[in-house]
């Protein structure tokens, strides 16, 4: 009877030690994409200003017109430099959690595999089955709109100075102003 006590507690302390794992990871998750919302509702309307002023830059013929353009996204650039470092180290985390997150849909196959080699009885499908299926598939999704998207050609020169590495990824996220999610 011990030996089921000492059991029973082992399995205890590992469902709890699961749960604390997860939740904090939710919770981690759920900060770094609130992060990212917030940096993408406040800086929306400046984006759409810069992404207005480089295209009339680009059709405009009047020289005077085209200085004044390129001093208010100069001005606009200045008061969102720091702001997109953030929300790029931001997508960096994310793009982290989403690899994170490809390791749920992993582990239930693998458990699936080994408990059916075992010759043990695994419930298939199952509601978290489909969950981690959908997070998984989301989650490939969402890295790779990251990948091509907002990582585009940042970190291609190594010669890049730091104000033309934030420019690229100002005009990457000028570029992807709706974000798919």
């Amino acid at each position: 009877m011990w030996q089921f006590d000492i059991f029973k507690d082992s399995l205890n302390a590992r469902i709890f030690g699961v749960g604390v794992t997860l939740i904090s990871f939710m919770l981690f998750t759920c900060i770094f994409f609130q992060i990212v919302i917030d940096n993408v509702s406040t800086k929306k309307p400046y984006m759409l200003k810069l992404k207005k002023y480089h295209h009339e830059l680009v059709y405009s013929a009047n020289d005077t017109n085209i200085e004044i353009m390129l001093a208010a996204s100069d001005e606009i650039f200045e008061l969102l430099g720091d702001s997109a470092d953030t929300l790029y180290s931001a997508f960096s985390i994310v793009k982290i959690l989403c690899v994170l997150n490809l390791s749920f849909f992993f582990q239930d196959v693998v458990t699936g595999i080994i408990t059916k080699r075992l010759g043990r009885f695994f419930e298939f499908p199952t509601f978290q089955h489909f969950t981690d299926l959908i997070l998984f598939i989301t989650s490939i999704w969402v890295f790779q709109w990251i990948v091509t998207e907002i990582d585009q050609n940042v970190n291609a020169d190594k010669t890049v100075s730091v104000t033309e590495k934030r420019q690229i990824i100002m005009a990457n996220f000028e570029r992807n102003i709706d974000y798919p999610f």
